[in-house]
């Protein structure tokens, strides 16, 4: 039952929730000033404990010991020293050239249900300033020198058209006259028969002339085309038609991530077939233009900016189809101060990459293909191997987006021994690869994995480029910079300053603190809490 309160006890409960909302934002005042001073506290002892690393710099921390084998030393140092990368990365490019030269060949066979072709698709990240055109031009220099020697003359060249031109009158005038016979035929039997008897026809008269074609193709004199830097899908798959089914990119530049790979149009079916070596088939309304590659092989070993390499590993699409697990990432780390050394050192690379394309390079598509087998210490390396892999994925130490990687890394660590191989012997397919070979390849997948880590993580690669707006955004605001050092900062703000989503500023946020950029405070909700480095400006205030 309702009873009316008097006019006392009124203004007693006024007084009282007054009383109540005076305290309480009191207590709040209070955990707010207790909180801020903590932080003051834990902020002025950070800045004075560690210092900022620049996200440019964030390369030398992937960085793992990588021993280099002394008979392939002397170029891969000419390349770290001449260009300011790290071993690692000289070595993959390196070998990843070795690859190209044998021209999608060679295939290694550690089991009778195993057969791993010998393809490495690179990919190098790095900012400009890296030399990576220069790189790549050193690289692909003997390539060129090649294609040089072996340009077909003008002279050559008219008489390859002629004789197709040739061949296909030829084919024609074949095709009428089995039109007229087909069409005899018909006439002179039973009239219901005599629409099969046409079908029949039109179905041979296609595949007859889809083999003709072929025949005549393999007669056709091209000039030797090694190098790629960009092409279109059908440009692409024209020239793995006329170059035995091969083809090497090198692209200094991220456009062919954006056009080849990362554009709605890219034919994502081609690239990974030109991985795997299956057979492709690309369409044509015409059954003349239709393009059969059985052993399609695509070697690739391509530069990127940051920002274009960060769009490549965020593409779900890409790794669910086995895409970007067949790449091999590295993040080039500038360990040397550039200097230059005895250029005799790359002579010996010249000299092989000529003396395996000497070997290799056809534009026969029926060319033969041969299986390199490995001895049986190469076997119990490989085996061991893949348990420490397993051991990864089960424990999880890696991220979850990273396993389609993990599960072909043994194959990777095959093509590597397969290209160290390569290198190492006169006639690369005779042989079987050794123990010593496979653990160079396995070395150099093993040293790799800080950087799958990096390319997959959620705090990597696809953290750095909001990190890098974070700092800009800090940075760029009009207050003074002691001010935004004394500020708590929270992630709901700074996600609506740059338009990113809240997972994708708390990763940043999260590589920002491993990186001493801001200092963390983690309440339980959220909305995370942060205070800058003492540093943040370039400028230490105390």
């Amino acid at each position: 039952m309702y009873y009316p309160l008097s006019r006392r006890e009124m203004s007693d409960l006024r007084r009282t929730n007054s009383e109540y909302a005076e305290v309480k934002l009191y207590m709040r005042n209070k955990d707010e000033y207790e909180l801020e001073t903590h932080l003051y506290e834990i902020q002025r002892s950070h800045s004075l404990d560690n210092v900022i690393t620049p996200l440019e710099r964030i390369p030398r921390h992937l960085e793992r010991e990588c021993n280099i084998p002394q008979d392939i030393e002397p170029p891969i140092e000419l390349l770290a020293h001449s260009y300011g990368i790290d071993y690692l990365g000289a070595i993959k490019m390196l070998l990843c050239a070795i690859s190209m030269a044998i021209w999608g060949r060679l295939f290694i066979t550690p089991k009778e249900s195993w057969d791993e072709p010998g393809i490495l698709q690179t990919i190098g990240i790095g900012e400009s300033g890296t030399m990576k055109s220069s790189l790549l031009k050193k690289i692909a220099h003997p390539f060129r020198q090649f294609e040089q020697d072996r340009a077909v003359s003008e002279e050559q060249r008219a008489l390859s058209k002629a004789k197709q031109k040739f061949g296909e009158k030829f084919i024609r005038n074949i095709e009428k006259t089995k039109l007229r016979e087909a069409i005899k035929t018909a006439v002179q039997s039973d009239p219901a028969a005599v629409l099969e008897q046409l079908m029949q026809f039109a179905s041979e008269n296609a595949q007859f002339q889809i083999d003709a074609n072929k025949e005549l193709a393999s007669t056709v004199q091209v000039s030797p085309c090694l190098i790629l830097d960009t092409a279109t899908p059908m440009a692409l798959a024209k020239h793995l038609k006329e170059h035995g089914e091969c083809a090497n990119i090198m692209s200094a530049e991220a456009d062919f991530i954006k056009k080849v790979i990362l554009d709605s149009s890219a034919d994502t079916g081609l690239l990974l077939r030109g991985a795997t070596q299956e057979q492709y088939v690309r369409l044509s309304g015409n059954a003349t233009n239709e393009i059969r590659l059985e052993r399609p092989s695509i070697n690739m070993l391509v530069m990127s900016q940051y920002s274009v390499a960060e769009k490549l590993y965020r593409n779900e699409d890409l790794n669910d189809i086995g895409l970007t697990a067949r790449l091999m990432p590295h993040f080039f780390n500038s360990s040397y101060q550039r200097e230059e050394l005895n250029a005799i050192a790359m002579e010996e690379y010249n000299s092989k990459i000529k003396k395996l394309l000497d070997m290799y390079y056809t534009q026969d598509c029926k060319a033969e293909h041969f299986a390199v087998k490995l001895t049986s210490g190469a076997i119990d390396s490989l085996n061991e191997f893949e348990k420490e892999i397993n051991d990864i994925i089960e424990n999880k130490t890696m991220p979850a987006s990273a396993t389609p990687w993990l599960r072909k890394a043994c194959g990777l660590s095959l093509k590597y021994a397969l290209a160290y191989h390569a290198w190492r012997c006169t006639i690369p397919h005779t042989p079987p690869i050794t123990e010593d070979e496979m653990r160079v390849g396995i070395e150099i997948v093993r040293n790799s994995l800080p950087h799958v880590e990096f390319a997959f993580g959620p705090m990597g690669l696809c953290a750095l480029n909001t990190a890098q707006k974070i700092i800009d955004n800090i940075r760029n605001r009009t207050e003074d910079e002691r001010l935004k050092l004394n500020q708590i900062w929270d992630s709901t703000l700074i996600q609506q300053r740059i338009g990113r989503k809240a997972v994708e500023v708390n990763n940043a946020l999260q590589l920002l603190e491993s990186c001493h950029w801001i200092i963390l405070h983690d309440d339980g909700s959220k909305n995370l809490k942060f205070m800058l480095h003492n540093n943040f400006f370039g400028r230490r205030y105390r």
